[in-house]
């Protein structure tokens, strides 16, 4: 497996498990299986949509990691920092429960 689809197929990836999922605790694709999506990620350049009520912070990382260049996509570590602060009021409301 080639460098750009190995890239190709983690953003597929990311896809498949990523954020649509948290924010609509719903399967995304539909009944597509992972390879159905890798292909459609990686070789028909599709990504899910983004949804109207996603916090604008959530949806710029999709963004940014739906990168075709790699080095073009956040490393973990400006991804936590983004989330850091998302979590935070999450984390302090479940307390008060």
């Amino acid at each position: 497996m080639n460098l750009q689809l190995k890239s190709t197929t983690f953003i597929a990836l990311e896809s498949y498990y990523g954020s649509s999922q948290l924010s609509t605790l719903q399967q995304p694709w539909g009944a597509m299986n992972l390879m159905q999506v890798v292909g459609a990620v990686s070789f028909q350049h599709r990504r899910l949509d983004i949804l109207d009520d996603m916090d604008p912070a959530i949806a710029d990382i999709n963004k940014q990691c739906w990168q075709t260049d790699a080095k073009s996509r956040p490393t973990f570590a400006e991804i936590m920092a983004v989330l850091k602060p998302l979590l935070k009021p999450i984390i302090a409301s479940a307390e008060t429960r």
